[in-house]
C-alpha cells in the first residue's frame, strides 16, 4: 500500500510511495505532497504514464550488477 485514504476522501502517501513514486511524477512537474485526493492521484499517474519507460530506465541504473534476477528483467525490459 502506497497511500493511506482517510475517510473524508484525502490521502497522505507513506514513505515508501515517497521513495518510489516522488521521481517519477517530477518528471511531470508534479509534486507529490501536491496530490490531496485519490482522483488526484489517478489524474497524476495518467499524466505521467508517458514518461513510464523513462522513470523505469532510471531505476534500472540503480539495480545491482552482481543480481542474476536483476539482469534477467533488465534484458526483457530494455532489449
Amino acid at each position: 500500500m502506497l497511500f493511506l485514504k482517510s475517510t473524508n476522501v484525502t490521502i497522505a502517501f507513506n514513505s515508501e510511495a515517497k521513495r518510489e513514486l516522488a521521481e517519477y511524477f517530477s518528471m511531470v512537474g508534479i509534486n507529490l505532497d501536491s496530490i490531496k485526493t485519490h482522483d488526484d492521484y489517478l489524474r497524476t499517474r495518467k499524466k505521467a504514464s508517458p514518461y513510464f519507460m523513462e522513470w523505469l530506465s532510471l531505476k534500472a541504473e540503480r539495480w545491482p550488477e552482481n543480481n542474476g534476477q536483476y539482469q534477467l528483467l533488465k534484458k526483457a525490459l530494455f532489449d
